[in-house]
């Protein structure tokens, strides 16, 4: 039953601050985790879309019980998947937080897509996430709030 909640930042590096130091588990798509921040600045950098919205963020939190069924591995992989799925042509840092009942992944995508330099402007499609999130749920055989 994990819920999703969608936001922005104008500072990458701030997020991605946060949610490293107390990750038990991270991983990455499109770049090296223990590079994420210098290499999605690079990106943004190299296009010229250093201003503004740099990354886009999620929060993806399961219930107490499915975090102890699931573990933090299982946890983090699912939230690449929900990554992936909403911005394969971007940069991904994916940080997964046991320090509560709830285990709970901070999903860090760069703005910036890799190929083409456009923005990612799906950040208000709240309910594409949760469709998303939902759809790798049924995968798993997971519950739908």
């Amino acid at each position: 039953m994990a819920t999703v909640k969608v936001s922005t930042t104008i500072s990458c590096s701030r997020a991605i601050n946060y949610a490293e130091k107390r990750a038990e588990v991270k991983d990455a798509y499109n770049c090296e985790i223990t590079n994420a921040k210098q290499e999605m600045a690079m990106v943004r950098e190299m296009y010229a879309k250093t201003v503004g919205i740099q990354a886009h963020l999620i929060i993806q939190a399961f219930s107490p019980e499915e975090s102890a069924q699931l573990g933090a591995e299982k946890i983090n992989q699912l939230g690449m998947e929900l990554a992936q799925a909403i911005a394969p042509d971007h940069q991904i840092a994916v940080y997964t937080h046991v320090d509560k009942e709830h285990f709970h992944n901070h999903i860090v995508i760069n703005s910036v897509n890799l190929e083409t330099g456009n923005k990612y402007h799906q950040y208000k499609e709240f309910n594409h996430v949760k469709g998303l999130n939902d759809k790798i749920l049924k995968q798993h055989h997971l519950e739908i709030v």
